[in-house]
């Protein structure tokens, strides 16, 4: 998409200050989460770097902003609405056998007008793949649950961690212990050590290193 946009723009057919359609586009409740962050209006060093979920929803709503500026027939522009006609086949949640045979279509009229835009690009295994969308949809059902978004997700999660915490030494069990403590807050609502639900008896607050060194020893692996 970073490649389409950049093309409009050299060609003229709009600018690069999208961010004012992006803050006014009126998105339903579903979509407010993944709405679309900012995008860097200069072209040289433009690039969409969103997460998976907000470049799904600037892929749909991006014709709706400015589609209407780009002339017809034009075959980059196409390959673009090719591609986002096949994602809409690949997140949806059912699909019928005529939709399967609109969906082959669809990804062979995008395999060769990606083809004829950009002829000296090496294809990747990738694109490939999505000539066996419509069979492997036909044999497991709507790719939409095989999908492994989720488990990059918490991939990601122990890789930021990992890096964050600087720590090379018995890292499996710094991150599970760590990763245990964030599922304890996240399932508790954040309401686990609010001062409503606790009692106080209006002590003042003592720093660790002035108790006993049983309590510091008890309290070192939860503080």
């Amino acid at each position: 998409m970073t490649n389409v946009i950049k093309y409009c723009v050299v060609e003229g057919f709009f600018s690069l200050e999208l961010n004012e359609e992006l803050a006014s586009l009126k998105i339903s409740e579903v979509d407010k989460i993944n709405k679309p962050l900012r995008v860097n209006n200069v072209l040289r060093n433009f690039k969409v770097h969103q997460s998976a979920a907000q470049t799904w929803c600037f892929a749909r709503f991006l014709p709706l902003l400015v589609g209407h500026k780009v002339p017809l027939n034009d075959r980059k522009w196409e390959s673009f609405l090719l591609l986002r006609d096949m994602l809409f086949c690949v997140c949806a949640l059912a699909l019928d056998p005529g939709h399967l045979l609109s969906m082959a279509d669809v990804i062979n009229e995008f395999h060769e007008c990606y083809r004829t835009c950009v002829p000296d690009v090496t294809v990747k295994p990738k694109f490939h793949y999505t000539l066996h969308y419509p069979s492997m949809i036909k044999q497991f059902g709507p790719l939409l649950h095989l999908q492994t978004l989720r488990f990059e997700a918490k991939h990601n999660y122990f890789k930021e961690l990992g890096y964050r915490s600087k720590n090379r030494k018995n890292m499996r069990k710094a991150l599970a212990e760590r990763h245990h403590y964030y599922m304890s807050s996240d399932n508790t609502g954040g309401k686990f050590l609010s001062s409503g639900d606790c009692d106080s008896t209006g002590g003042s607050t003592v720093p660790l290193a002035l108790l006993d060194n049983e309590f510091q020893r008890l309290l070192a692996g939860v503080v």
